[in-house]
């Protein structure tokens, strides 16, 4: 291919990629709501769209999807979370650093589009902690899993959230280029003016600086709940497992003991692998950690001024965390008879 043509290829892309991702969060958002919605579709689509959303202790109370064929029971362990956000890390790295140069002085004359530029940097924070929480804080029992295609959708997710966050008057193939030259070709003097840069553009006067500051708020509020939420489960996950492994060990050694031949150590019950999370927001909601993910996302749309982008995300998180905490809530009250009955699935007092 011909530098013209690439660049053509290019420039084509990039001009069309604002309306895919529109369509990417339309159509996965559109399959989750119809899937809530009592609307006459056909069952074998909704059992496919709720088999995507069973992860972990939902993964054992999973639909049967037939109609996903030999695909329908591909799974993955659900430490694999993991992938996503190391995988989103490392795309939002390269988008951050390649946009601090394309909003450059050189490059629009100082006018650095700071609503974008703290919803990336926002969102790296977001990826990095929960790396380090899925990672080293959660602990997922051998017997969670997620769907296959599951997985592989939240590959593309954590890709698609920081294309989405850029403006489209970057999505210039000169710009990018430019900008691409100077951040590979920048000395250690422009390096070092970066953060200087960084921060001069987010402290100027703006439209959006009297929303900047709620979102930035809200966001680390989110956040900081959703950690202690994280730890709580981790926690609770590690005592259990604890628990199961102790009694396997007893049962063999009572087995030895009286001489028995047959395996006294029956696989443990998923009440044994899980406990009812108790204290804190916990006790006004099951899922607390649900709750604070579509807050953050919330935060990153105010921080944006509610640009386009953004709120197609909030409406895709906010839909999809609708269906796993009422599954969730659901699990709950199935296996354990004692559960609260007046603690909400995700919003205290309505849902």
């Amino acid at each position: 291919m011909s530098a013209s043509l690439h660049d053509e290829a290019l420039t084509l892309l990039l001009n069309t990629l604002p309306l895919l991702l529109r369509v990417y969060w339309v159509l996965a958002s559109g399959a989750v709501l119809v899937t809530i919605l009592p609307l006459p579709i056909p069952r074998a689509f909704k059992a496919a769209v709720r088999l995507a959303a069973a992860r972990g202790k939902l993964w054992h109370d999973r639909p049967d999807a037939r109609s996903l064929g030999i695909l329908k029971d591909a799974s993955v362990p659900q430490q694999f979370f993991a992938h996503f956000y190391l995988i989103g890390a490392l795309v939002n790295t390269l988008i951050l650093h390649l946009y601090i140069f394309v909003c450059c002085e050189e490059q629009d004359g100082g006018t650095l589009k700071r609503d974008s530029l703290v919803a990336l940097l926002l969102f790296e924070l977001h990826v990095l902690r929960r790396y380090f929480e899925t990672t080293y804080v959660m602990f997922y029992p051998d017997s969670a899993r997620m769907h296959l295609l599951a997985y592989l959708y939240g590959l593309t997710y954590y890709v698609a959230v920081p294309l989405t966050l850029l403006p489209s008057t970057v999505l210039n193939l000169n710009v990018i280029r430019s900008g691409w030259n100077l951040a590979v070709g920048a000395g250690k003097e422009h390096w070092q003016s970066i953060d200087q840069r960084v921060w001069e553009a987010v402290a100027a006067p703006h439209p959006g600086l009297n929303l900047l500051i709620p979102g930035v708020v809200l966001f680390l509020f989110a956040s900081i709940l959703q950690y202690w939420s994280h730890a709580v489960l981790g926690r609770l996950s590690r005592e259990a497992d604890k628990r199961t492994q102790e009694a396997k060990i007893a049962a063999i050694l009572f087995k030895h003991r009286d001489g028995y031949t047959e395996s006294l150590t029956p696989a443990p019950k998923l009440t044994d692998v899980y406990t009812i999370p108790r204290g804190g927001p916990f006790e006004l909601v099951s899922c607390p950690h649900y709750l604070a993910e579509i807050l953050i996302y919330v935060a990153l749309a105010i921080v944006t001024r509610g640009s386009v982008g953004s709120i197609l995300i909030v409406v895709w998180v906010l839909l999809n965390l609708v269906l796993a905490a009422d599954a969730t809530q659901r699990w709950y009250h199935r296996c354990f008879p004692e559960y609260p009955k007046t603690r909400a699935a995700l919003v205290p007092l309505l849902f």
